[in-house]
């Protein structure tokens, strides 16, 4: 089976070429920059729940779903360097 990734023309029409659609950077850094806040209130949301929880297997589960968003938010900063801005 092959993928996007090794295919040597575009599964998906017209992917890989301009669109009067297609965002531009500055869209798409904005859009990134919102899921990265949005990453962080979720972080930040994680970790008061697992601090208010009682039952450590539970608070353990929340925790990691906090830091799951930290890793979120490292991705998606690494995205909007990649575009050439500070997120």
């Amino acid at each position: 089976m092959i993928n996007d990734y090794e295919a040597k023309t575009p599964i998906v029409p017209g992917m890989g070429t301009t669109h009067p659609d297609t965002p531009s950077n500055e869209d798409s850094i904005s859009k990134l920059n919102g899921l990265i806040e949005i990453c962080k209130d979720g972080q930040n949301g994680f970790k008061d729940a697992a601090e208010g929880v009682e039952n450590s297997e539970l608070t353990t589960h929340v925790y990691e779903y906090s830091q799951q968003r930290s890793e979120f938010v490292g991705t998606l900063q690494g995205l909007v360097r990649s575009l050439g801005c500070e997120p």
